[in-house]
C-alpha cells in the first residue's frame, strides 16, 4: 500500500481497538468514512446493550410478570363499579410478597395506612402506593365504556411486551447513544484543538476522537454488563473521558510529531 494512501474501512475499524500508533495514519481516511465508522460503531454497541438487556429481563423480570400475571383474577366493570366473583381480601402475592390486593368491599385506605408499597383495587378505583409514599389513584367512572379483565388477557400483554422489548430497547438507545456519543466526540475534539492551537485542525481531532470512541465504548460495554450482575464501577464515567480524551490526545501527539507540523 501506498505510504501516503489511507487503510481501508475494516482494517481502520479494527484496528481503532488495537492499534493505537496508527491513529495518525487511520485518520487520513474521509469524515465521511469516519462518520460511517461512527455509525457502525454506535449500532454494534446499541445491539450489545439490547440484548444484555432483554436476556437480563428475561431472567430476572419475566418470571415475576408471568407470575403477576397468573394471579389476576377475573374483574368485571360496569358502570364505573368493578364485580370480582372470588373470596375478599384476595392479596396477589409473588414471592411471598404481597404486591397487590383486591377488596371491593373496604375503602382503599385500609391497605394504605401501613405505608408500604402496594397497588388496591377496590369498588370504584385502583390505587397506588409507591416506596415515596406517593399515592395515585385512577377510577373506573374515567373509562367510556364496560370492561373485563383477566389472567389470560394479562398474559397477552406481556408477551406482546417481550416480543416488542429487544427492538424498542435498541432504538431508544440508538437514538440515545447516536446524539449522546455525537456531542461527547464534538466536545473532546473541540477542547483539545483549542489546547493545540489548531496544530492539527479540528477535523482532524474529530477523526481522531472517533477512533478513540471504540476502546472507549468497549469500556463501557464492559461496565454496562457487569452492573447486570452486581459489579459496579465507582466513577466509570470519569473514566470513559479519560479514555475517550487520552486516545485522542495521544494520536494528536504523534500528528503533531510527524513531517506534516514538525
Amino acid at each position: 500500500m501506498d505510504k501516503n494512501q489511507a487503510p481501508g474501512f475494516l482494517p481502520t475499524f479494527i484496528g481503532s481497538f488495537l492499534n493505537f500508533k496508527k491513529y495518525p495514519e487511520y485518520s487520513r481516511r474521509s469524515l465521511g468514512s469516519m462518520l460511517g465508522h461512527y455509525f457502525l460503531l454506535i449500532t454494534l454497541c446499541c445491539s450489545f446493550y439490547a440484548l444484555a438487556t432483554t436476556a437480563w429481563c428475561r431472567v430476572f423480570v419475566s418470571p415475576f410478570l408471568d407470575q403477576v400475571a397468573q394471579s389476576v383474577p377475573e374483574i368485571r366493570v360496569k358502570n364505573g363499579l368493578a364485580t370480582i366473583d372470588i373470596e375478599q381480601p384476595y392479596f396477589a402475592k409473588v414471592e411471598g410478597q404481597t404486591i397487590a390486593v383486591i377488596d371491593t368491599t373496604q375503602s382503599p385506605e385500609v391497605y394504605l395506612e401501613k405505608n408500604e408499597p402496594i397497588i388496591v383495587v377496590s369498588a370504584d378505583r385502583i390505587t397506588s402506593l409507591d416506596e415515596r409514599g406517593k399515592i395515585e389513584s385512577f377510577k373506573y367512572s374515567q373509562l367510556k365504556r364496560d370492561f373485563t379483565l383477566n389472567s389470560d388477557q394479562i398474559t397477552g400483554w406481556v408477551d406482546l411486551a417481550k416480543s416488542w422489548f429487544l427492538p424498542t430497547i435498541f432504538l431508544v438507545c440508538f437514538l440515545w447513544q447516536v446524539s449522546w456519543k455525537a456531542f461527547q466526540t464534538l466536545a473532546v475534539a473541540a477542547v483539545i484543538t483549542l489546547f493545540h492551537q489548531s496544530r492539527p485542525p479540528f477535523g482532524s481531532h474529530l477523526k481522531l476522537a472517533i477512533l478513540a470512541l471504540g476502546p472507549a465504548m468497549v469500556f463501557g460495554v464492559i461496565v454496562y454488563a457487569g452492573s447486570l450482575v452486581g459489579a459496579y464501577l465507582p466513577g466509570a464515567g470519569i473514566c470513559f473521558w479519560a479514555i475517550l480524551g487520552g486516545l485522542t490526545i495521544y494520536g494528536a501527539q504523534q500528528l503533531r510529531n510527524g513531517p506534516r507540523f514538525s
